[in-house]
């Protein structure tokens, strides 16, 4: 029944025209966002919802239901947002840097300090609030009447689900998880009501020694990012077409033949992971673990051969002149692992002075 009640509600939702268009729905929903372009949009949108809730004898709390909006032309924040009311009662707002949760990811409408490219878009804020959540859930906990034993459990479905919730679409760097882990460590000795000073090691060995064997972040991150790569990789469609072309990029790069190849260098050449693909590549290598790779690597020729071919169509179609000599060079560079050199960059000076090429065609970048 609750189903049908609340298709009713998606139905009528759907049947007021603006200008951001019509929106597909589930026939169940915990939680509803509207979505609008101006004010008055907005206030239709909210009118159905309240008279919905007239009819269905229904009630929503205003307290928990937040409003934010943002300008993106003037780069402002939405002025008239208070005309917006459910039966008479403002929202709460939300400012449009503060993340919040829609559809399984948490975003954000800006950024502090300015838009940036480097960052995902919408994902800007989710850094800074799981910090910040983080910091505050140990103090409330702390502060709890529970059992240390239920006080830990609290920090592991608390603390740590706020970071796995949408943490793959977030940048992070090493740094980053490190001091995350340190956090994550002071709430547990809080929980277990244990002085600062006891020993970080207590909680970082695996049981068999004696210790908690808590999850460091990089684990939870890396396994997130990697079941994500290895689920979609094994479904032909969009989404495995861009993987591959994003590791075939990467891989061009930074010179290497294999993706295998791939998560072993890029540890070298960046600090910060952005995007679940180098999340992947980075937390596998420190975790040496070795991804399932030739899902991405194609069928139709050998393993460590196929995203080889890839990268030479890609770059013969690009047509670049100092590109003459590529079949030598692709032919010498086959031959590599036959004679113990593993990646391309081990032998620059050999191919240097074999091919007379420039060193950005060998390692896609100046050096």
């Amino acid at each position: 029944m609750t189903n049908l009640l609340l298709s009713i509600l998606a139905r009528q939702l759907n049947q007021i025209p603006t200008s951001k268009g019509h929106f597909n729905n589930l026939s169940f929903a915990d939680d509803v966002v509207l979505i609008s372009s101006t004010v008055s949009e907005m206030q239709q949108l909210v009118k159905v919802v309240e008279d919905f809730c007239d009819w269905s004898k229904l009630e929503i709390n205003t307290r928990k239901s937040e409003l934010t909006g943002f300008d993106y032309r003037s780069k402002k924040e939405v002025a008239r947002l208070h005309q917006i009311t459910f039966k008479g009662n403002a929202f709460v707002r939300l400012e449009p840097t503060r993340p919040f949760k829609y559809l399984g990811f948490r975003i954000s409408l800006w950024r502090k300090g300015g838009r940036t490219r480097k960052h995902c878009p919408f994902t800007w804020g989710g850094k800074e609030y799981i910090m910040e959540r983080t910091k505050a859930l140990t103090r409330s906990i702390s502060t709890t009447t529970y059992t240390p034993a239920q006080r830990y459990y609290l920090v592991k479905v608390t603390i740590l689900n706020t970071f796995r919730y949408s943490a793959i679409l977030i940048s992070w760097s090493w740094k980053d998880l490190q001091e995350l882990d340190r956090m994550w460590i002071s709430a547990y000795k809080q929980a277990l009501g244990v002085g600062k000073s006891t020993a970080n090691s207590i909680f970082q060995l695996p049981k068999s020694r004696g210790g908690l064997e808590t999850p460091h972040p990089a684990a939870i991150l890396g396994r997130a990012a990697i079941r994500y790569l290895e689920k979609e990789g094994n479904k032909e469609g969009d989404i495995k077409d861009r993987l591959m072309h994003k590791l075939s990029t990467w891989c061009a790069g930074l010179g290497c033949q294999t993706l295998a190849e791939l998560q072993r260098e890029i540890t070298n050449h960046t600090e910060t992971m952005r995007g679940v693909e180098q999340i992947a590549l980075r937390i596998a290598q420190k975790m040496q673990t070795t991804l399932a790779w030739p899902m991405f690597e194609g069928d139709q020729r050998p393993g460590s051969i196929a995203l080889l071919h890839q990268m030479e169509d890609n770059v013969q179609e690009e047509g670049r002149p100092h590109l003459q000599g590529w079949e030598q060079f692709t032919s010498l560079w086959r031959k590599l692992p036959r004679v113990g050199f593993p990646c391309l960059e081990n032998v620059q000076p050999v191919m240097d002075n074999l091919l007379h090429l420039p060193k950005k065609v060998l390692l896609g970048k100046e050096v």
